[in-house]
């Protein structure tokens, strides 16, 4: 599913909820210690997070954390092309869209996961998705932990 298609899929929604995304992982970092940087881009369904200085993680810093409907989470170790994804070409739709403490967990250890994006993956192929994608919107703190 590329942006195009959530934005018809969900209608404002998606916009919303993508925004909403975002402040949660940032949030959930910055409630482990970890600063993350980087506002909205010219395209509001996507996510782009530079994760900034850290005393007690230094070598953090600089790690690049992007997300799209199409490809879910992906992290580089500076500006680049990805180093590796959340969900690999295997990847369920619900593993494209994991909560703000999953991915912070995933973006502040060792950089690991699929070298390859997911491949014929669409969010709409389950409905838990969108729904958690959705929860962020509404702010709903069990959605948002557990989803």
């Amino acid at each position: 599913m590329d942006n195009d298609a959530l934005v018809a899929a969900l209608g404002r929604d998606a916009a919303t909820a993508v925004a909403c995304y975002r402040e949660q992982v940032v949030a959930e970092a910055a409630r482990q210690g970890l600063g993350l940087l980087g506002g909205p881009l010219v395209d509001p369904i996507d996510i782009r997070l530079r994760i900034g200085p850290c005393r007690r993680r230094p070598w953090l810093a600089g790690r690049q954390l992007c997300w799209s409907p199409s490809t879910g989470w992906s992290i580089t170790h500076r500006a680049g092309t990805p180093h590796a994804y959340y969900a690999g070409p295997s990847a369920t739709p619900l593993a494209m869209v994991p909560t703000a403490v999953e991915v912070v967990r995933w973006a502040a250890g060792a950089i690991d996961g699929p070298a390859a994006p997911p491949f014929g993956v669409e969010l709409d192929d389950d409905p838990r998705a969108i729904q958690r994608l959705l929860a962020m919107a509404s702010g709903d703190p069990v959605a948002l932990r557990t989803g």
